[in-house]
């Protein structure tokens, strides 16, 4: 399924809304009926990622050396 824009899936996994507006439980992820669960995703695609560690790296930038003080 191929969805046309953010709103047609946020659509297509949340309950219908009342009075135009979500419920606060479905906004939160709390909602047992609705929520990122109910997307439909490819088997095979599903299978890979599982086998697939990705490596993060995180690098700090340290000052070192003399500062003027103001």
């Amino acid at each position: 399924m191929t969805f046309q824009g953010l709103i047609n899936m946020w659509t297509s996994i949340m309950c219908p809304t009342t009075r135009d507006f979500h419920d606060l439980k479905c906004l939160q992820g709390e909602c047992l009926d609705c929520g990122i669960d109910m997307l439909v995703t490819c088997p095979t695609q599903e299978d890979s990622a599982n086998d697939k560690l990705m490596k993060w790296k995180c690098y700090e930038k340290i000052v070192r050396g003399k500062h003027r003080q103001v």
